[in-house]
Parts: structure tokens; C-alpha cells; sequence
């Protein structure tokens, strides 16, 4: 009995094996708790790192469409309604002027039937002038000759009048199918414009509307955005209790080794006093320990709930903002207006065509008016021609007297039937003459002014096509951003289950603890020097406040020692944040 501690720990080492097993299992927690937490901080810095990416793509997105931006296109769109509400009277106007035409060439139609039949008529008298020739003594052909002269002019204005009434029904034809196509447009502009202006209006109203809409989520998104760096931050920081659980872990088993190394050379009562010294204290600082572990995993499990929540908000705000969701809305608000633009800028476009086309009718009337007038001066010369010959025929007969008179009977009905042309080629001249004017209005006037709409439409559909592609390639990078915020967040989140198994090692940890063999501790116990060389030890490889507390808190008075070593450093200040992140 002289040594009974001794003997036993010489025996067989049991209770010596028993304390070494707790230090090495609190050795193999301390390294897996390292292990965790180095990944799980590497982690969350790069959620650090992906939320600024985030508030990034935010501000990218928030400026695809600016107040310029949206001023100007709710400008060009008020513009374009405003055109588009007016098209449907240019088009009547023209399509008016077109019907003028054609009933101008259905009058020259007529008018070239009176031509046809005065040619004939003189024709008809010019064979009598040869007849009548026949018998007119000491004539020598002349009269003859003045019939065959009036045929041969006769045949000249046949020819012009022919070919005016070629290009009449060419013409004609041309203004008829220029009707067709104003008829079938004018459904067409119908059917388009009657929605269309009022569809563009209330774009430029969304548009206006969305703006201050992304304004205001922009700035709850931002606010979000940097309550989650916040967060991470704070759950950086927070993360240092697996450092910390790590180096208490280590000092409770550094404890256990050096009591283990001590009871050697302390036999009896002292050696008992010691002993439940030093485990009451060990056994203190790892409860302690575990306490503060749990209390602190637990507020960080929150944080990171709470970082994955606002995250996801910043998604569902986004996708808010710039109509991705809603299905009763048609999805995204851009692709709806530029659909809208798109299609009232097709109608523009047909309208534009169709201005093209009336432009080219118009050129074309005008040019065919050009050749009627020139048909029409042939046929006038003609005709003064004729009228010439019979004057002068008459003025012959005069001179021959009685034998004369019949000739000049026929020549003054041959100056009648001139004058009967000349009348009808007034008429005519003058009816191409209105052609030419009508064909004008068709091309020039008469045009719908599509140019400016379509200036104004197309410059508005570029912005619109323009902040839509720059939104979806910020909302496909904004996506990819904020998808990398939370899957950091999961990953992390699957790390910090280490700490129900981390937890479970430090409670078997503390369990074997407890186990160990030992004497009632008692706190009012006069000092020993061992002890008080085990606790200098201990001090000197302590550095914790908490731990400092605990060993006051248990050992009171045997806590005291005078020389405090230089290594015993003062509670650490909390980190500033900007100090973790930046």
C-alpha cells in the first residue's frame, strides 16, 4: 500500500491508457474540426466574392434600361402611334387620287372614240375631194394631188391616235391593278391599324411604368445584396470558433498528456490531490468548450439560412422586375413590346412599299402623259394640216370659178371635220394635262409619310432589341451569379453538419472524460507545488480569456499566480469586417 497509485499505473498502465485514449480522441477532434472549417471559410470567401459578382450583374441589369434609355424610346413610341393613327387617311387620300385617275383615263377612252370617228368622217371627205376633181376642166391632178396629200396626213393622225390609245389601255391597266393593291392594303392597314396605335401607346406607358418599377426593386435588391455580404461576412468571422474549439480542444488534451507525464513522480494523497485538480479543471474547459461550440454553430446555421433566403429574394425580385415570371403576363416584358413594335413596323414597311409602289404608278402616269401629250401635238398638227389644204382648196375653187364650186362645198365640210378634231384633241390634251396633275398627287403629296414612322419605329425597336439582349445576357450572368451564392451557401451549409458530428466526438470526448478515475475535487484545498508547476505549465501554453475564466472559476484561490507569463495575451477585439472581407 505504500504505493498503490504507482503500482497500478506500473502494472498495467490502465489508468494512464484510459487518459491517453481521451487526449489522443481529442486530438483526432481537433483536426478534423481544422480540417472542416479551413474548407467551409475557404467556401464562404468565395460567396464573398460571388456576391459582389452579384451586385455587379444587378447594376449591369439596372442600366439596360436607364432613364435615357426609356425617355427616348417612350418618346419615339408616342411618335410612332401618333403616325400610325393618320395612316389610314393617307391611304384613303392616295387611294382617292388613284380613283381620280382612272376615271381621268376612262374620259380620254371617250375621247378618243370622237378622234376615231372625225378621222373617219375625213377621210370619207377626202375621197370625195378626189371624186369631185374628176371633173374640173384644166385642173392637171392638183386636186389629186391635194386629196392624196390630206389621205397621207389622215394616215399620220391614225397612226398617233392608235398609239395614244395603246398606251391609254396600258395605262389603264396599270391604274386598275394600283387599285386592287390600295383596296387590299387599305383592309390590311384596317385590320392592324385599328390596334396598333393604341398597343404602342400603352407600351410606352409599361415602359415607363417598369422603370420606375426596376428603380425601386434595383434598390431593395442592392440593400438585400449587401445585407447577404453582410451576413457572409459576419459567418466568416463567426467561423473562428472551429479554431478556436480546436486549440481548447488541444489544450484539454496537452492537459491530460502532462497530468499523464506528472503522476509518475506523485505518489499517495498528493498524487490524488493533483489528480482531481487538474480533471476537475480539464473536465471543466471542455464543457465549457462544447458549450461555447454549440451556442456559436448554432447562431452561424441561422446566418447562413437567413443568407440563403435573402439570396433566393434577390432572384425573385429580379425576376419581378423584369417580367420573367408571371405567366398571365405573357413572360418577359421586352420581348411583348418588341413583338409589338415589330409588328407595327411590318405594316409601316407595307405601307412604305405601297408609297413605293403609288411613287412609281405616279412616274409612270406622268411618263405616259408625257407620250398622250406628244400623240395628241401630232394628231393637232395633222389636223392643221388638213385644215390648211382645205383652205387653200377653197381659195383655188374661188379663183377657177363655177368649176370650182363643188370642190369647195367639200373643203369647207372638210375644214368643219378639222375643227370637230381639233375640238376633241383639246379635250383630250386638256383631260391628260389633269393625268399629269392627279399623277402628282398620287406620288407626292398624296404619299402616307411612312419614312419618318418607320425612322422613328426602327430607332425604337434597336434600343428596345438592344436593352433586351443586354438584359437577357445580364439576367442569364445575374442567374449564374446568384445560382453560385447558393450553391455556396448548400455546400457550406453540408459542411457545417460537421458540427452534430464534431459535436457527438467532443460529448464522447467529454463522456471519457468524466469516466476517468478520480478523488472529490475540493477548491479550498491548501496549494501544492506540483500543482502549482502543472498550472505554470498550463498557463504558459494557454492563451485563452475563456479558458482563464474557467480556471478561476474552478480553482479560485489555487488559480492564483504571481508571474503571469508574457504568452497569457489579453481577450482578442472583435475582427472588424472589413478587416475579414477585404
Amino acid at each position: 500500500m505504500a504505493n498503490p497509485q504507482r503500482t497500478i499505473l506500473a502494472a498495467d498502465g490502465a489508468e494512464r491508457s484510459e487518459g491517453l485514449i481521451v487526449a489522443q480522441r481529442l486530438g483526432a477532434t481537433a483536426k478534423a474540426i481544422e480540417g472542416q472549417f479551413l474548407k467551409t471559410g475557404d467556401v464562404l470567401a468565395g460567396a464573398v466574392d460571388g456576391v459582389g459578382e452579384l451586385i455587379n450583374a444587378l447594376d449591369k441589369l439596372a442600366k439596360a434600361m436607364d432613364q435615357s434609355m426609356v425617355d427616348a424610346t417612350t418618346r419615339d413610341l408616342g411618335v410612332a402611334a401618333a403616325g400610325l393613327r393618320v395612316l389610314p387617311e393617307g391611304l384613303a387620300g392616295r387611294s382617292v387620287a388613284l380613283e381620280r385617275l382612272e376615271t381621268l383615263s376612262r374620259e380620254l377612252s371617250a375621247h378618243i372614240g370622237d378622234m376615231h370617228q372625225n378621222l373617219a368622217y375625213l377621210r370619207v371627205v377626202s375621197l370625195y375631194i378626189k371624186i369631185a376633181a374628176g371633173g374640173v376642166e384644166g385642173d392637171n391632178g392638183d386636186f389629186a394631188l391635194f386629196a392624196q396629200e390630206i389621205a397621207d396626213c389622215l394616215v399620220v393622225g391614225r397612226d398617233h391616235l392608235e398609239s395614244f390609245d395603246a398606251d391609254l389601255r396600258l395605262l389603264d391597266h396599270d391604274l386598275r391593278s394600283a387599285l386592287i393593291y390600295e383596296a387590299n392594303l387599305r383592309t390590311h392597314c384596317a385590320e392592324l391599324a385599328a390596334d396598333a396605335p393604341d398597343a404602342i401607346e400603352a407600351n410606352a406607358r409599361q415602359l415607363a411604368t417598369q422603370r420606375v418599377r426596376v428603380a425601386g426593386v434595383a434598390a431593395d435588391v442592392a440593400a438585400l445584396a449587401r445585407e447577404v455580404r453582410k451576413k457572409v461576412g459576419g459567418v466568416l468571422v463567426a467561423l473562428q470558433i472551429g479554431d478556436i474549439t480546436r486549440q481548447r480542444a488541444e489544450h484539454v488534451q496537452f492537459g491530460l498528456e502532462l497530468l499523464e507525464g506528472l503522476e509518475g513522480d506523485l505518489v499517495g494523497e498528493r498524487r490524488e490531490r493533483v489528480r482531481a485538480a487538474m480533471l476537475a479543471l480539464l473536465r471543466a474547459q471542455l464543457s465549457a468548450t462544447i458549450d461555447d461550440f454549440r451556442g456559436e454553430m448554432a447562431q452561424i446555421e441561422r446566418n447562413m439560412v437567413g443568407i440563403a433566403a435573402d439570396t433566393r429574394e434577390i432572384m425573385k425580385l429580379q425576376d419581378l422586375a423584369y417580367g420573367r415570371v408571371g405567366r398571365d403576363e405573357g413572360g418577359d416584358f421586352l420581348a411583348r413590346i418588341e413583338a409589338h413594335v415589330g409588328k407595327a413596323l411590318t405594316l409601316v414597311e407595307e405601307m412604305a412599299a405601297a408609297d413605293q409602289a403609288a411613287l412609281e404608278v405616279g412616274q409612270s402616269v406622268v411618263a405616259a402623259a408625257a407620250r398622250l401629250s406628244e400623240r395628241i401635238d401630232g394628231i393637232l398638227r395633222m389636223q392643221a394640216n388638213v385644215h390648211q389644204m382645205a383652205l387653200n382648196a377653197t381659195l383655188r375653187c374661188a379663183r377657177i370659178g363655177e368649176a370650182g364650186k363643188p370642190i369647195t362645198v367639200i373643203a369647207v365640210e372638210l375644214r368643219g371635220h378639222a375643227a370637230k378634231l381639233e375640238e376633241s384633241a383639246d379635250r383630250t390634251l386638256a383631260g391628260v394635262e389633269s393625268l399629269m396633275s392627279g399623277a402628282a398627287q398620287v406620288g407626292g403629296e398624296g404619299a402616307t409619310g411612312t419614312a419618318a414612322i418607320s425612322d422613328v419605329l426602327q430607332t425604337a425597336l434597336s434600343r428596345i432589341r438592344q436593352a433586351g439582349g443586354a438584359a437577357d445576357a445580364d439576367i442569364v450572368d445575374l442567374a449564374r451569379q446568384g445560382g453560385a451564392v447558393v450553391e455556396a451557401m448548400n455546400q457550406a451549409s453540408a459542411r457545417m453538419d460537421c458540427r452534430r458530428e464534431i459535436g457527438q466526438a467532443l460529448d464522447e470526448a467529454a463522456a471519457a472524460l468524466d469516466a476517468l478515475p478520480s478523488a472529490p475535487f475540493d477548491p479550498s484545498m491548501e496549494a501544492d507545488e506540483a500543482l502549482r508547476a502543472c498550472l505554470k505549465v498550463l498557463y504558459a501554453r494557454y492563451s485563452m480569456a475563456q479558458e482563464r475564466d474557467v480556471h478561476r472559476a474552478v480553482l479560485g484561490d489555487l488559480d492564483a499566480e504571481p508571474d503571469t507569463p508574457a504568452e497569457v495575451q489579453a481577450p482578442a477585439a472583435e475582427p472588424d469586417l472589413d478587416d475579414v472581407l477585404f
